[in-house]
Order: C-alpha cells, then sequence, then structure tokens
C-alpha cells in the first residue's frame, strides 16, 4: 500500500501526517521542533506512532531549499535529501520551501478554509501568500502553461521600509536596519511592544496585555498589523499577484480580534500612484489549520 508522509517542519511546530493513496484527510500529529535534536529525529519519533511506515515522503521547511541540501533558518538543523531518503525508507522523498508548500495549497482552498478580508472580483495572475509566525515567510503561485509554478522566496528577509506615520518610540526599530522578518513575526510583536516601553517576555504575553486594555500593547498590535499589510503589499507588486494576497502563519490567528484588518489594508494600500494597483487585490485570511499539508499532499496527488 502507498502512504505518504507530509511533514511542515517550522521553527517552533512540526505536524505530520501519513496518507494513503485516496484515503480521507488523516490525523495530524504535531511535535515541538526544538525538543528535537534533528530532523531525522523528529520523524522517527512520529513513525514510532504511525499506523503504516511510508512509502514516500514530502517535507516543507522553514528555510531556503538549495539543491538537495536545506540549513533551517530559525533551527540549527542541516537537511539532506539522500540521507534522509535512505533513513526513512522511502523511494521517493521532495523537499520544498514551507511557503511553497503552502502556495501550492492555494487553488485547494475553499469556503471556510479562507476568512475574505478584502472581496474583489476575480482575476486572473498570480497569487502571493504572507505568512507570519516564528519567522516571516513569502511565496507566490504563477500561471504558467501548464497550470501553475510554485515560487518560493525569502522576501521576508528583505530590509523592512518604515511606515509614513510610525511614532517617533518606533522609529530608533530603523536604526537597526530590520527585516520584515524582525518586526512581523512572533518575536518582531516582542520587539515593537518593548520599543513603545512595554515589559513581557513573549509573544503570547503581548497578546494577553493587549487583550486586558493595556494602551500600548494595543498600539503594538495596530503597528504590526499595519507593517504586515505594508510587507504584504510590497510582496503583491511584486509578484504581481493580480490573483490575491493570503495571509498565513500562526501569529495573525492567535491574535484573533485583536488583529487591527483596517490598519493592515492602510497598511497594503499605501503604496503612492500604486495604491490603485494595489486596491484591486483581494486579501483573504488562511483559515485552514494545515496549509503546508493541503499543499503537499496535492503535489504527490498530481504526480510532483
Amino acid at each position: 500500500m502507498q502512504v505518504d508522509l507530509l511533514a511542515d517542519i517550522g521553527g517552533t511546530n512540526a505536524r505530520i501526517a501519513f496518507r494513503a493513496a485516496g484515503a480521507p484527510w488523516p490525523r495530524v500529529y504535531t511535535r515541538e521542533s526544538a525538543n528535537f535534536p534533528s530532523l531525522e529525529a523528529l520523524l522517527a519519533d512520529v513513525i514510532a506512532e504511525a499506523p503504516a511506515k511510508p512509502t514516500r515522503a514530502a517535507i516543507a521547511l522553514a528555510g531556503p531549499v538549495q539543491g538537495d541540501v536545506v540549513q533551517l533558518t530559525n533551527l540549527p538543523w542541516r537537511v539532506e535529501r539522500g540521507a534522509l531518503a535512505q533513513e526513512l525508507g522511502v523511494a521517493a522523498l521532495a523537499l520544498a520551501n514551507d511557503l511553497e508548500a503552502v502556495a501550492w495549497a492555494l487553488p485547494h482552498l475553499t469556503g471556510a478554509d479562507l476568512v475574505g478580508w478584502r472581496e474583489r472580483p476575480h482575476q486572473d495572475g498570480a497569487r502571493v501568500v504572507v505568512a507570519s509566525g516564528t519567522g516571516l515567510g513569502v511565496g507566490a503561485l504563477i500561471p504558467s502553461g501548464r497550470g501553475w509554478t510554485a515560487a518560493p522566496s525569502e522576501g521576508g528577509h528583505a530590509l523592512a521600509v518604515m511606515p509614513r506615520e510610525t511614532p517617533e518610540p518606533l522609529r530608533k526599530l530603523w536604526r537597526l536596519k530590520p527585516s520584515w522578518e524582525d518586526l512581523i513575526s512572533g518575536g518582531g510583536l516582542l520587539r515593537i511592544y518593548k520599543a513603545l516601553g512595554g515589559t513581557a517576555a513573549t509573544p503570547a504575553a503581548v497578546s494577553a496585555h493587549a487583550a486586558a486594555g493595556d494602551p500600548l500593547a494595543i498600539e503594538a498590535v495596530g503597528f504590526f498589523s499595519e507593517v504586515l499589510g505594508a510587507c504584504a503589499g510590497d510582496m503583491a507588486m511584486i509578484f504581481a499577484a493580480k490573483g490575491g494576497c493570503y495571509i498565513g502563519g500562526g501569529v495573525v490567528p492567535a491574535l484573533g480580534p485583536l488583529f487591527d484588518v483596517a490598519r493592515f489594508i492602510a497598511g497594503f494600500s499605501d503604496k503612492g500612484a500604486y495604491g490603485p494597483y494595489v486596491d484591486a487585490i483581494a486579501i483573504n485570511l488562511i483559515a485552514h489549520p494545515y496549509p503546508a499539508l493541503a499543499g503537499l499532499s496535492a503535489v504527490l496527488d498530481a504526480g510532483g
């Protein structure tokens, strides 16, 4: 029996599923990535619980895929395709950047998988996804003569652009020449809050302070929302994403109603003469709990 191992390996959490051909969507196993010394150790721990051994595998990794080698960005793990395939005992192993995998899922997300932040008439064209989590990921789905091509990106590590109305206490963040990831990841939310004068140890604590009515935390979340919008608008222009912009990752869902969608859209559309260009782009929040796994499954189903 053919059994596919699907794994989404993030800097904080790993999500793994085993899917038999034609079977319903399976159970998803979760692990904290930092609890394991290597990807091989993490996968071995999960495979020990699995109902069947995998015959093929597709793994999404939070880092740039360069040939057959991946160095994860927020974990001290180096992954080599050949050694990993031998360790797993699989006949075929595909490695992908995590946002490349999410991009492959976009045509398959419908209904409850998406929350519409800004509806626009459907347009043909590229689709871009920006995901804020432990880091910041960017990917795109580009139309091609054969259907679609997923484009991985390291856009999250590009230098961040300072919004025009940035409050003075936050301007000092730009003296450090921050990347987008430095500001609009989980750690970025904490940096923004501390720059405003707040004290907290974790991003979750900032969220709790905001929920309790702390004005500094509320402003930190609002500014985070605006900067995420500014980044997403830039990425939508870079990829000419007339087919839509999608927001993924764990930070925005964790913030829930605290996230300021209005400020996000203001940051997204503040593009000067190109404001009308980005204003025509639909924006959706990805509500599917495992979009990278859905993307990997779609690729394997298509024979990728």
